[in-house]
């Protein structure tokens, strides 16, 4: 009777013995499962922003005449308007109808925000974007490229410097 007592205590003992080693083993697979996601997310980021940032910085952006005519006169020579009244129109505010970001679905203040900081100051600009220069600006953006295509910025860039406003 005691050996058969004995005999069922050390049973018990190596069961529980491996319900806790299978819970450490669950718990140690479950922070290698998490740490391999983190490093696979930190990858993907890096991958995305990392390399992109500078080639479109690289790459100057289409000449587009943003200078106000008054300005430009100033500069070429010609005294046709005075200095100050040159810098008075150089304002925060779009000085052609191009230059409103706002026109195009799915740019709102925070987005022209950043498309500013990025160097895109001009509808023009984001007009003549090519596949390549949507892929590299658009980690900078803070937004996938697709969105951009699927939101047709470009397109709808053509259509608001071709004076169709009603794209949007």
């Amino acid at each position: 009777m005691i050996g058969r007592l004995v005999l069922l205590v050390a049973a018990a003992a190596a069961t529980a013995g491996a319900v806790v080693f299978g819970r450490r083993r669950a718990r140690q697979q479950a922070r290698a499962r998490r740490r391999a996601e983190r490093q696979a997310k930190r990858a993907r980021l890096d991958m995305t922003a990392g390399t992109a940032t500078p080639a479109i910085a690289d790459k100057p952006m289409p000449d587009v005449a943003t200078t106000p005519p008054a300005a430009a006169a100033s500069e070429s020579g010609s005294e046709a308007a005075p200095k100050d009244e040159a810098e008075g129109q150089a304002t925060d505010q779009p000085d052609q109808p191009g230059d409103a970001f706002s026109a195009i679905k799915g740019i709102g203040p925070a987005m022209e925000e950043r498309l500013r900081a990025s160097g895109v100051t001009s509808v023009a600009q984001v007009a003549a974007w090519s596949d390549d220069d949507i892929t590299a600006i658009a980690p900078s953006l803070k937004v996938r490229p697709e969105r951009i295509r699927r939101e047709a910025w470009v397109e709808q860039a053509q259509a608001v410097l071709a004076g169709d406003h009603a794209a949007g």
